[in-house]
Order: C-alpha cells, then sequence, then structure tokens
C-alpha cells in the first residue's frame, strides 16, 4: 500500500524525483546505509530536509524506495536479454556481459548493492533478499531448465544450484568493475583487463561450465 508521504513524491515532477533519487542512491552508495546522511540527500538534491521527510516517512524507506528502483533497472535490462529469442547459453552468455558494462555505466546502484549486503539490519536484509533476488534467481532458473530441457545445458547439477553458482559469478563480475577494493583485486589477477576483455571472457568461461559435456551428462 502507498502511504500518504510516498503518494507525494509520485505527484512530483519527473525532474524532480529523479534528482532525490540520484542523490539518495549516491549517499547510500558512497556511505552505507548506517551512516548515509539525510541531510546531505537532501542538499544534493536541492530540497529541504523537511521536504524530504514530507515524501519519506522515514530514512528506511529512502534506503528501501532506491534499492527497489535499482531493481526496476535491473530487472529492465534482464528482461531484455531474457525475452530473447536466442539459445539459452547464449542468452546467459548475453547476461555475463551485461554484469559487466552495468557495473561500469550504473556504478553507484552497484555500489549501493555492495553496501546492501554489508547493513547490520537483519529486517532490511531479509526485505532486501527477498525484493532483489527472489525474481533474478527464478530467470536464471528458468533459463537453465529451458536450455536443460533442449539438450545445450548439462543436467548433472540441478537448475537451482546452477542458477546460484551464476548468481555468484555475476556478482562478482559486478563487484569487480564497481567496488573499489574489488577493482584493486582484480588488478591482481589481470592487471589493464578492459570491460570488453572481461564481458568476454565470462561470456566463454559461463557457456562452457553450463554446456553439455563431452561424452554426455553424467550422475
Amino acid at each position: 500500500m502507498v502511504n500518504a508521504a510516498m503518494k507525494r513524491f509520485q505527484a512530483l515532477a519527473p525532474e524532480k524525483r529523479e534528482r532525490i533519487e540520484r542523490a539518495a542512491i549516491a549517499e547510500f552508495a558512497a556511505h552505507g546505509y548506517a551512516t548515509a546522511n539525510t541531510n546531505t540527500i537532501a542538499e544534493r538534491a536541492g530540497i529541504s530536509v523537511g521536504a524530504l521527510f514530507r515524501y519519506f516517512d522515514t530514512k528506511r524507506d529512502i534506503f528501501m524506495y532506491v534499492v527497489g528502483r535499482a531493481q526496476d533497472e535491473l530487472r529492465t535490462a534482464l528482461l531484455a536479454i531474457t525475452d530473447e529469442g536466442d539459445s539459452a547459453l547464449t542468452r546467459i552468455g548475453a547476461l555475463a556481459e551485461l554484469a559487466v558494462t552495468s557495473a561500469s555505466t550504473h556504478r553507484d546502484l552497484v555500489r549501493l548493492y555492495c553496501e546492501l549486503t554489508a547493513t547490520g539490519s537483519a529486517e532490511i536484509v531479509a526485505e532486501s533478499v527477498d525484493q532483489l533476488e527472489g525474481e533474478t534467481f527464478r530467470m536464471y532458473r528458468e533459463l537453465i531448465a529451458e536450455g536443460q530441457e533442449t539438450g545445450e545445458i548439462r543436467t548433472d547439477i540441478d537448475s537451482s544450484t546452477l542458477a546460484f553458482f551464476i548468481d555468484n559469478i555475476m556478482m562478482s563480475l559486478q563487484y569487480a568493475r564497481a567496488s573499489d577494493y574489488h577493482i584493486q583485486r582484480a588488478l591482481l589477477y589481470v592487471p589493464g583487463m578492459s570491460d570488453a576483455d572481461l564481458a568476454s571472457g565470462a561470456r566463454e568461461f559461463l557457456i562452457s561450465a553450463l554446456q553439455v559435456p563431452e561424452g554426455g551428462n553424467h550422475k
């Protein structure tokens, strides 16, 4: 249910809503939930902190709203790939490339996700995992199951387990291009690797790991 504060926010001009959203994403991405400053969000958005809390009841509401916006952008990008008519393996390879390019073009959203995983609030973690991960998990699992049915993806590992492995690879790829720590970590392995090299390597690695092994599936 949309509360009165959110109705006021949704009634704002699109440009003003976008300004507030981007200010909140930047602040939470840079400082995490616990230390993010709502005064800074308001200042960056060009409004008073009093006005900010006319649109959101609490800091937690602001955080969960921008997490939802990040999910909306991710969903749009994922659906553009998973709804295509290519083979399941080809689409999974495209998702690996998306993980790299999205981290570069939407760095604050990925950094927001990094900070979300580090929050100490069990309530926020539980709600966010369901909100952010549930749909992604279902997309991966359904895509893998489709490939298993057509005989292009291995069946010796069940679709849910493969979905978990893929998701962890996708997260690592995004972190390697968005998180300062993980950027430096990646440089230990492959100094100077470009986005194009990383995207291509990730695509080929995933396709190779998922396709039916030589000699067929083994149980």
